[in-house]
């Protein structure tokens, strides 16, 4: 071991000055270098090429199994580096030649820059693991490519053009935004994870809804299953992909968008922490849309949406394809647009609940609605559809061009409101059933009207119905 007070002097010049073990390791541990370096060479099977150097250094040929650089107060530069299959460790608060571009077969893979700020040059691809610290921002055009993980932190802003991982994909900023275009999770099996912190904003894909290009994916092309989950202590979460997988959780202060522009947009749960107007949207618009879990029998505790703020807007929209809503509860917000254009299906377990309007061009508006109260503003579909909740259930207007069956399980079942006058408008049968009352506000249009009450019945005297199909 070389001593750190030791330095190498070069007082009339030299040509050369070449490391090399043909059986083991070649290390350079010094104070300074005033010239370079011309080759450190360690046993290409065996062997790790070390160089530790307090100034920084310049050096020629650098190669072993692994490779190790410190750069300490100064630049590292190396001319080639080449790893055999091991590792490759550099550390330095500035970079210079292959130093961030290292070649050969790397296993795994850290890059620690001391300084201000680190910018790759180059793609980098590793059988294991490849980890990058930035103690200022962290950028890359490059793709990065991992067997194992894709690990990158920074203290300030991160923006990259693409992670592939065969296990996880961690990214860290504690002090400023993350922007990640695209993510890959190759690997088979579960625990394959996606999990983006920021201190600010946090954007998944293109920068907006116009700028989606087909590069803009999050997949799991390996099959594998894990959690994906997005969170912004600072900012607001941003996702604008052409295609996603299941986003599990996204975490913001006042606003939560998923897009796609040509699969499926699926966010499982939501948290907005601000006090303001909070604003959660799951936007497809050329596939579904999904909010909560995959289906309406494999709801958890964990799928909820909560705001801090009451009143927060929520709005799941499938211009070309069907909306599902699946969820334990909502709290503090309200599901303002659930729209499907090839049906909509709402289902919500435990809470109270208020839709202000559900609607399906083509398709059915289902709603199963929560254990407390339900209120529907509006209703509008092609086919068949239904309202059903535990508790008392309202429903403002509904134009529906089929028949439409309205429950209360274990409440009351109102028709309207003390406001401007309503239609519920239904070409087919209406059904209306409640375990107590039934009570009405809304002008009824219909071929038929089949009444079930637990506890008597109230209708208007204007009510357009072709026939009474009974009143029980």
């Amino acid at each position: 071991e070389v001593a750190t007070t030791h330095i190498v002097q070069r007082t009339g010049g030299f040509g050369t000055l070449d490391v090399a073990s043909s059986g083991g390791d070649a290390r350079v541990f010094l104070n300074g270098l005033p010239g370079g370096l011309t080759s450190v060479v360690a046993d290409a099977a065996t062997g790790t090429a070390s160089l530790g150097i307090s100034g920084g250094f310049t050096a020629g040929t650098v190669s072993g199994r692994n490779v190790a650089l410190h750069g300490g107060g100064g630049t590292v530069n190396a001319a080639a580096i080449t790893v055999s299959g091991g590792d490759y460790t550099a550390t330095a608060p500035a970079w210079a030649g292959a130093a961030l571009n290292p070649g050969g077969t790397i296993r795994n893979l850290s890059i620690t820059d001391t300084d201000g700020g680190l910018t790759l040059t180059h793609a980098l691809t590793v059988t294991g693991d490849l980890r990058l610290e930035s103690h200022g921002g962290l950028t890359s055009a490059h793709a990065l490519v991992a067997g194992g993980d894709v690990d990158a932190s920074a203290a300030g802003d991160i923006d990259l053009i693409s992670a592939t991982a065969g296990d996880d994909i961690l990214i860290r900023s504690a002090g400023g935004q993350v922007v990640l275009r695209r993510a890959e999770l190759t690997g088979a099996g579960a625990g394959r994870d996606l999990n983006i912190t920021a201190a600010g904003d946090l954007v998944l894909g293109a920068s907006d809804d116009l700028s989606i290009a087909a590069s803009n994916v999050f997949s799991r092309s390996g099959g594998g299953a894990g959690r994906a989950e997005l969170s912004s202590n600072g900012g607001d979460v941003r996702v604008h992909l052409a295609a996603s997988d299941r986003i599990d959780a996204a975490t913001a202060v006042s606003s939560i968008l998923v897009s796609t522009s040509t699969g499926k947009a699926h966010l499982g749960a939501a948290t907005l922490t601000g006090t303001g107007n909070n604003r959660l949207t799951v936007r497809a618009a050329n596939g579904d849309a999904v909010l909560g879990a995959p289906a309406s029998g494999a709801v958890t505790s964990a799928n909820i949406v909560t705001s801090a703020s009451a009143g927060a807007v929520v709005e799941a929209v499938a211009a070309n394809g069907r909306v599902d809503v699946n969820l334990d509860r909502i709290v503090n917000a309200n599901l303002t647009t659930v729209s499907g254009s090839e049906g909509v299906a709402v289902r919500v377990v435990n809470g109270s609940l208020r839709i202000a309007e559900a609607d399906s061009a083509n398709g059915a508006v289902l709603i199963d609605g929560p254990d407390g109260a339900l209120t529907v503003e509006r209703l509008t579909a092609d086919t068949a559809s239904r309202i059903s909740a535990g508790g008392d259930v309202r429903l403002l207007s509904a134009a529906v061009s089929d028949d439409l069956s309205v429950t209360s399980v274990a409440g009351a079942l109102a028709l309207g409101d003390t406001g401007p006058a309503s239609v519920v408008d239904v070409e087919g049968a209406l059904s209306l059933k409640a375990a107590t009352g039934i009570t009405q506000q809304a002008a009824l249009q219909a071929a038929s009207l089949g009444v079930t009450s637990g506890g008597g019945v109230v209708l208007l005297g204007d009510n357009r119905v072709a026939r009474l199909d009974g009143v029980t």
